[in-house]
């Protein structure tokens, strides 16, 4: 943990000024760059993202080792937040050709959470379903209210993971090393922190999966009482900017 720490720290730094770099050029020379050389630097984004999101998902990996990790919990519309992020995403769905719907049988949800930590969670999700979906195929999301919990699923018509699989996708590190990931191989950190959120957020996540006909991850949200002297209910636009960059950082790692 030590050295992940250490390591992750100073690949942020070039990272930073990588990145300063790109919208420099983007900023002072965007207009008279070739089409070529605007590919590069899109190249370049790119990768620069998906290191940092790597890094990023490292730090939080130590910190929640070393039970670090904050969480700032205030009042938030469920439906709303995750109606917003499926629609961000669509464009990513749109441009393999995918069907991405959202469906929930609640108006709206009031819960007590960490919506930047759930944000991250639903994009982590949404991310891999995109990757894993074949062309031509559909995703959906359902939101409903059952028992005391909120209930959020994500089917796709995917690759699916193979049964001896389903509980090595949640564990530090752990990978489907198979065929069937070779497409879009990751480090095998993104579904670890997404159970851990979930967990510090004290829900349940879930997974069931046919290959080659695809996986539905299911989130269990409890419904706390919520805090009357927080009211933040609605999503301004500092939280839009907040979920198109998280989104540019988690979807860095498809290739399109």
């Amino acid at each position: 943990d030590d050295f992940l720490t250490l390591i992750s720290h100073e690949f942020k730094t070039p990272l930073t000024v990588i990145g300063s770099a790109i919208q420099a050029l983007e900023l002072y020379c965007g207009q008279g760059l070739s089409d070529k050389a605007r590919r590069y630097i899109s190249i370049i984004k790119q990768n620069s993202l998906r290191q940092l999101r790597l890094v990023s998902n490292l730090l939080d990996i130590t910190r929640g080792t070393a039970d670090q990790i904050r969480f700032y919990k205030k009042n938030i519309d469920i439906v709303s937040v995750t109606r917003l992020l499926t629609d961000s995403v669509k464009i990513y769905a749109a441009q393999k050709n995918l069907q991405l719907s959202f469906d929930t049988n609640i108006g709206s949800k009031v819960l007590f959470i960490d919506e930047e930590k759930y944000e991250r969670v639903v994009l982590n999700i949404l991310s891999n379903a995109i990757k894993f979906t074949p062309k031509g195929k559909n995703i959906r999301v359902n939101l409903f209210y059952e028992e005391g919990y909120v209930n959020i699923s994500v089917r796709d018509e995917g690759v699916g993971i193979p049964k001896e699989k389903l509980d090595v996708i949640f564990e530090r590190f752990g990978q489907v090393d198979n065929s069937l990931s070779r497409q879009a191989e990751g480090s095998g950190i993104g579904l670890y922190l997404v159970k851990m959120f979930v967990e510090k957020m004290g829900g349940q996540i879930s997974v069931a999966s046919i290959p080659f006909e695809g996986t539905t991850f299911l989130i269990r949200l409890p419904e706390l009482p919520v805090e009357s002297s927080v009211n933040d209910n609605e999503c301004d636009e500092l939280d839009n900017k907040r979920i198109i960059s998280m989104m540019n950082i988690e979807f860095s790692d498809i290739y399109l």
